[in-house]
């Protein structure tokens, strides 16, 4: 827990603090995001709203931020001061903890030290690309388990990814099908038989591929 509080603390003072005395100069897609949102009951029903196709076949982050502003919540308020700050400190703790799943505690630690002044360059704001990252990072956690609440909990992870963005959902297939690649190479050459992770990144690859095709398929059809 002291890491984690660390890696937090790290994160906002090397990411939040420019941002915030920056103001929107590194978030293009913030307002547009949040308007679109505004009127996401709108876009539902049909109405031609412009730029307003993507939220439609994406809807799943317009969906949170339009909650939010149901709630009261100023559009700016929860694109400067809510969002970047629960998306930048939760991207640095997930990627801590995926990182100590594998590696232990201290290597983590030291990774994520040397990690987080990236995000500089990276765009935690209110945005599809920045919710599926997140997303991502949960998904990779669960990957790190081998059990049955885990491979549930994955399912619904990624109907969220497909449902948030486009290619966050490729960049996950991509590791796993490399996952499941190396291993079986590996098992090959040692003569060992393929093991429970091994059938675990099947499943879970499989799954991504056929509900990416699906809602991708039914998303330009609508």
């Amino acid at each position: 827990w002291v890491h984690v509080l660390l890696v937090s603390q790290f994160t906002l003072m090397l990411y939040y603090t420019p941002f915030l005395l920056g103001g929107f100069s590194w978030s293009p897609d913030s307002l547009w995001h949040g308007g679109i949102a505004s009127y996401l009951p709108d876009v539902f029903s049909g109405s031609n709203i412009v730029l307003s196709d993507y939220s439609n076949a994406y809807p799943l982050s317009f969906f949170v931020t339009y909650l939010f502003g149901q709630m009261g919540v100023n559009v700016f308020v929860y694109s400067l001061y809510v969002y970047p700050v629960v998306c930048c400190v939760a991207f640095s703790v997930l990627a801590y903890f995926f990182a100590y799943r594998l590696f232990g505690d201290r290597t983590a630690f030291l990774a994520l030290l040397f990690m987080l002044p990236a995000l500089h360059y990276a765009e935690m704001h209110v945005s599809r690309f920045s919710a599926g990252t997140i997303i991502t990072l949960i998904a990779l956690i669960l990957s790190t388990y081998q059990k049955k609440w885990a491979l549930g909990l994955s399912f619904v992870v990624i109907v969220s990814l497909v449902l948030v963005h486009p290619i966050s959902p490729l960049m996950l297939a991509i590791y796993l099908f490399s996952l499941a690649v190396s291993k079986f190479i590996y098992n090959r050459r040692t003569g060992a038989k393929m093991d429970k992770p091994f059938f675990f990144s099947l499943i879970f690859l499989f799954a991504i591929v056929a509900l990416w095709s699906a809602w991708s398929i039914f998303a330009t059809s609508v």
